[in-house]
């Protein structure tokens, strides 16, 4: 071997014909020879690029991608029964990939002991997979963005204190219980949601102050004109908060 470069170099390529359930091909790879021995992957890398040998990479069905090694970890970590593996996708290239059968039959992601809650996640690609699932906390993680358009059966969504941008909640018609407070949503549409009882979109010292001033409006009827006009004076300097909140809800 002179100047890094093999005297004699032979290209392979192996087929693995183990099908999956759904009778896809395992992944296709190339395995290149130097001198009758595994390259090194440098080597394997260079000739790689010189000879560009055809070679296409497939993840059999009844997987779903996974990108977030906190979430896989959490998941993993509450049931512990939930098979994971890791596919080439491209030359050295791999992602991890949840099993389908293992995932689709979990409801709780939610409730003490089963929450994602203050995981470190920043992406919850792959959470499509849970179609079962009626309970999902996700909160005080580092996401910027949720879907779950799948969980169709979805009661308690508790996703406050991230970074989200958007909500679609309205392939989630039996939803009860919905906490998206402190993220950067601009507006949310629940008119498919009839069964919602809670809905939190606010900070909870706003919270607080606006239910203040909804009891002394409903419940309180107030004698004294003095105090009467504060609490007026009080709905009128907060008018732009409450036409804020009304028109977040018309989206």
């Amino acid at each position: 071997m002179s100047g890094g470069v093999p005297k004699r170099i032979s290209i392979s390529r192996t087929q693995s014909n183990t099908p999956s359930k759904a009778g896809n091909v395992m992944a296709k790879r190339a395995i290149i020879l130097c001198n009758g021995r595994r390259a090194r992957t440098a080597m394997c890398n260079y000739v790689m690029k010189r000879t560009r040998p055809k070679v296409v990479y497939l993840v059999p069905a009844g997987w779903t991608l996974v990108k977030d090694a906190n979430f896989r970890l959490a998941v993993q970590a509450i049931y512990p029964g939930v098979i994971t593996r890791r596919f080439e996708i491209a030359f050295n290239t791999y992602e991890y990939y949840f099993k389908n059968s293992t995932i689709n039959t979990i409801t709780d992601l939610g409730t003490p002991g089963s929450s994602l809650a203050s995981n470190n996640i920043s992406d919850l690609t792959g959470i499509s997979g849970f179609t079962a699932l009626t309970d999902l906390n996700v909160s005080s993680n580092n996401l910027t963005a949720l879907n779950v358009d799948s969980s169709t059966s979805l009661t308690d969504l508790n996703c406050a204190n991230n970074q989200i941008s958007s909500l679609n909640v309205t392939n989630n018609p039996v939803l009860t219980n919905l906490n998206c407070a402190n993220n950067q949503i601009p507006s949310l549409d629940v008119t498919t949601n009839n069964q919602l009882e809670k809905l939190n979109i606010l900070k909870v010292d706003e919270w607080f102050e606006l239910r203040d001033i909804r009891n002394n409006i409903s419940h309180n009827y107030e004698e004294d004109e003095n105090i009467a006009m504060d609490i007026l004076n009080t709905i009128f300097d907060i008018k732009g908060d409450l036409e804020a909140i009304l028109n977040h809800f018309k989206g």
